[in-house]
This record gives C-alpha cells, sequence and structure tokens, in this order.
C-alpha cells in the first residue's frame, strides 16, 4: 500500500482496500500503511496504521462469503462489543465498517492453530485461558444484549427451538408435547 490508495479504482479487490483505507482515516485518526489479504474462506486482511504515536497492527473482518450460520457480521460485531464491554478478553474492536461489511479491530500476537504451540504446557494454558473467559460469557448480565436487539428464550425449550428456526430458516416447529 506504499504511495496510497489510489480513487480510481476499479478492481474489486482495489476498491475493497480503498474503502478500508477511507474508513481508517476517517475514524481511526491514522493511515493505513500495509494491509495483507489471508488466504482464507472468509474476506480477512492484516493491516498496519501508522497513528501518531506508533504503528498499530489491525485484523480487518469481512462477511463470510458462504451462507454459514446465517447470522451477519453486523451482530457479530455487536456480541464482540457487547463482550469486550462486559470484561471479557477480545481483541479490541475499533468499529465497524458497513459499506463492506468488515470489523476493524486490534490484531493479537499468537497463533490460530495450538498444534503450533511451543509446549503441551503452553497448550494446556491456553486451554484454561478460553475455559476461564468461556466461564465468564456465560456469567455476563442479558439486559445488554436484550436492549441490543437479541431474543433471550425463557427455557432450555425454548433455546432449542429459537436455534432450530433459525437454523432452518423457519417458524418455529409445532410443540408436539
Amino acid at each position: 500500500m506504499s504511495g496510497g490508495v489510489s480513487e480510481r479504482v476499479h478492481d474489486p479487490a482495489d476498491r475493497t482496500q480503498h474503502m478500508i483505507a477511507a474508513w481508517i482515516e476517517a475514524n481511526m485518526g491514522g493511515k493505513l500503511v500495509a494491509l495483507e489479504r489471508q488466504g482464507r474462506w472468509r474476506p480477512a486482511w492484516y493491516g498496519t496504521v501508522r497513528m501518531p504515536d506508533g504503528d498499530r497492527p489491525i485484523y480487518v473482518r469481512g462477511e463470510r462469503s458462504t451462507k454459514g450460520s446465517g447470522f451477519t457480521l453486523e451482530r457479530e460485531y455487536t456480541i464482540h462489543r457487547l463482550c469486550e464491554e462486559g470484561g471479557i478478553k477480545a481483541p479490541h474492536l475499533c468499529g465497524f465498517i458497513p459499506e463492506l461489511p468488515a470489523i476493524v479491530m486490534d490484531r493479537v500476537r499468537g497463533r490460530h492453530d495450538l498444534r503450533h504451540a511451543a509446549s503441551e504446557q503452553d497448550r494446556e494454558s491456553v486451554r484454561r485461558q478460553l475455559a476461564r473467559e468461556m466461564a465468564k460469557m456465560h456469567k455476563l448480565a442479558t439486559a445488554p444484549f436484550i436492549a441490543a436487539g437479541f431474543y433471550c428464550p425463557a427455557s432450555a425449550t425454548e433455546t432449542t427451538l429459537a436455534f432450530y428456526s433459525h437454523a432452518m430458516n423457519s417458524p418455529r416447529p409445532v410443540d408436539l408435547r
């Protein structure tokens, strides 16, 4: 990305990079100096933003290109934001680019695959950290999620039926009891 992003962009990938760069400049007060597309099924990029106090590594997570879970990236962003606000360890959110859509967040150090951990002790440490954060997630108050528009089932059966309805993209099945 040396030399900046051109205003006249015809390639969709270049247009996407231009949109990311423009959003970063307008919302983060920095300049995108590097952006590397990740070879994944979901559009994603590692980037570097030059800020007044130094370079800031970021990660840009785009919308799934497959049906996947059927949930929107904006929903994922809202859940991530509420978890971060609730004290769950998660990469800090910088914001959401609705035109793409994409989530912009701080990039965290580490590896995505525990098979590459230095030792079994390191793997176990990461597993324990994950279990602690998951336990904290289950203790979060539901009120902020409900206020954000999420449905809160009243029972285990309601929870199952809500997921079934979403997964099958259909109304809830008739209760056969």
